[in-house]
């Protein structure tokens, strides 16, 4: 194919990689990119009689399709096959680490162009209208699920990026936030517990513990070294080649005076 016979189609999937590199697509720039004349570019995208409808009609496409990739029906029929809200919470925090990029350049681009905030606030609104719903099966109420919805959204790698430096992914950092909002939630209903975070048995892997509340010092640290060995073994028995679930200490260990114990 020749650097003429360039389709629609391609102009708008390199538009759409420039924002994945920081960059809003100007014409120029994706002509060059393409190796293309801006002929070739208005043969599909036409101009206005001011001679600047081409871009406009590149933008609005790029923002269309940033909308549809960003949630809407395809991102509800994901989160409906998942039931624990927790594990929604987390699907949507790896998404927005999968966009960080493409998100970042589209927060900068909204905050001069109207087109573009309106896509980024429908955005967000998606999200958050997930992240409530989540936290209203949780136990909270419409009212707090509303409020802390936006505070959960905003600590999404992402959803507040406008640097040009990808956020770090601290895994463990969320979880232990993920723990605060669930013992919230458990005080609303009764059901108070605590959430401990142990070290996994590989960098990208943890073990949270929920225990009953209120417990010595002496049983948090029983229950934690009971963790400690269950992780220890578990990861003997991956180096050994065995399945993860053989041989390593099972979390029924934690004695019940502990409360609940959790896997990775």
């Amino acid at each position: 194919m020749s650097a003429h016979d360039r389709t629609r189609e391609q102009f708008v999937q390199e538009a759409l990689g420039m924002l994945d590199e920081g960059l809003i697509p100007a014409v120029n720039d994706l002509c060059e990119r393409l190796g293309v004349t801006k002929g070739s570019f208005y043969a599909h995208f036409t101009k206005d009689e001011d001679g600047t409808g081409g871009a406009r009609a590149l933008h609005a496409e790029v923002i269309t399709r940033w909308v549809q990739e960003s949630g809407g029906e395809s991102l509800a029929a994901v989160l409906g096959g998942v039931r624990d809200p927790l594990d929604r919470l987390r699907l949507l925090r790896a998404r927005s680490l999968e966009t960080v990029w493409r998100d970042g350049t589209m927060r900068r681009w909204a905050a001069h162009d109207t087109a573009a905030r309106a896509a980024v606030a429908a955005a967000d609104a998606t999200v958050i209208g997930h992240v409530r719903r989540a936290l209203e099966d949780m136990g909270f109420t419409a009212a707090d699920a509303a409020v802390l919805a936006g505070t959960l959204v905003s600590a999404f790698a992402g959803a507040n990026h406008f640097g040009h430096v990808l956020p770090m992914d601290r895994p463990r950092e969320f979880e232990v936030l993920l723990g605060i909002v669930s013992r919230a939630a458990a005080f609303g209903t009764g059901d108070l517990g605590e959430v401990d975070v142990v070290e996994g048995p590989a960098s990208d892997q943890m073990l949270l513990v929920v225990r009953a509340p209120n417990l010595s010092p002496d049983d948090r640290r029983e229950v934690r070294g009971l963790a400690q060995r269950f992780v220890r073994d578990r990861a003997a028995a991956q180096a050994a080649g065995e399945d993860g679930r053989n041989g390593a200490a099972e979390p029924a260990a934690v004695p019940a005076k502990a409360g609940r114990g959790s896997g990775a």
